[in-house]
């Protein structure tokens, strides 16, 4: 095979892609997402983080070289909580600590303090860390708690949050504590820099609102959001890579130079009939009521995947959401919904008299 033959092919493993509001940006689908777990997982660079078996190695002199895997200490974890051998849990945890913040560069002990009390944190919750994992509300308290300020800092430090850190705690340890076939392996998503410069990007393409990037609660259920609007069943965890490994060296150069075709297609997409607001959708199921009530039903089910299908934009389901939100009225059922309320499987039912 030549090599241009070679440069043609890998076209077709390339992560697809849009043109958005003058920006290239990735496509949110599970072919990209297994792409980059693909990649992932073939890049020396984090292969080690994964392997359950990168135990901690030591010098000549008994002192410690490396402090062994994330995977590793978590399996530990894992093993230790179901059999109950409580005596070794304060050192797996310190180990934990210590591999989550040097393989993700989470910095938690440029306080002094970080990487001590974090651990004593963890340990308060311990014996119930499984039961506080598998519920999301607990699950979100727990992360606020260990991200909290540190204390007792000295002259030479400042004190600091450890959101980021937090986050991949509670996100790895829901991925080694609970079985592969278990949903609860994916409760969290991790808070990282590079999604929340992403994050906006997403939220005007799918017309939603603001969230708090100072918030860990307000963040997740942010990306709840998105993943909902894009109609595949994607995971918190693919999510996660697929948005970081496409932006992270990205951010700053994703601005595309508007050419005179980039602002045609613009001027096309002004006047294009799948162009319209939550108030044409509003009004289309008012006439979808009237047209209805005319015939003699009593009553109308309107699911929002068909609405979303008559504009053709299955992308807008969010706007699809909020019309027939609002043209609910007293007595009006909501048959079938999503945690974040925003789904093609949205289900209404209208009462016409």
């Amino acid at each position: 095979m030549s090599l241009r033959e070679e440069q043609e092919l890998k076209n077709k493993y390339l992560l697809a892609t849009e043109e958005f509001e003058g920006m290239q940006i990735v496509k949110l689908t599970t072919d990209n997402i297994a792409k980059v777990e693909a990649m992932i997982m073939t890049d020396s660079g984090y292969a080690k983080s994964g392997d359950v078996n990168a135990i901690p190695t030591y010098k000549k002199n008994g002192e410690e070289d490396y402090s062994g895997s994330t995977a590793y200490w978590m399996t530990r974890l894992k093993v230790a909580l179901e059999n109950n051998k409580y005596d070794e849990l304060e050192d797996i945890i310190s180990h934990a600590v210590t591999a989550v913040d040097k393989e993700n560069s989470t910095h938690i002990n440029s306080d002094g303090v970080g990487r001590k009390q974090l651990t004593e944190r963890i340990m308060s919750r311990v014996h119930s860390l499984k039961e506080i994992l598998s519920d999301i509300d607990t699950g979100l308290q727990f992360i606020e708690y260990v991200a909290a300020l540190t204390t007792n800092v000295d002259d030479e430090h400042k004190a600091r949050t450890n959101l980021s850190f937090a986050s991949k705690f509670a996100h790895y340890a829901c991925f080694y504590l609970f079985e592969e076939s278990d949903p609860r392996r994916d409760n969290f998503s991790i808070y990282d820099n590079v999604l929340n410069k992403a994050l906006p990007i997403y939220i005007k393409k799918y017309h939603l609102g603001d969230y708090d990037p100072t918030s860990y609660s307000s963040y997740y259920k942010c990306i709840g959001k998105i993943i909902s609007c894009t109609g595949e069943s994607l995971s918190r965890n693919g999510f996660d890579h697929l948005i970081w490994y496409y932006y992270k060296a990205r951010l700053d150069s994703i601005q595309l130079e508007k050419t005179k075709k980039y602002s045609a297609a613009k001027a096309r997409n002004s006047s294009n009939p799948c162009s319209f607001t939550t108030v044409d959708i509003y009004d289309h199921i008012q006439e979808l009521k009237e047209s209805a009530r005319r015939s003699g039903q009593t009553a109308l089910v309107l699911v929002a995947r068909d609405i979303a299908k008559h504009f053709g934009r299955l992308d807008r389901i969010v706007m699809v959401c909020n019309a027939m939100y609002k043209a609910m009225k007293t007595g009006d059922e909501i048959l079938h919904t999503s945690p974040s309320g925003f789904s093609t499987t949205v289900e209404i039912k209208y009462y016409l008299n």
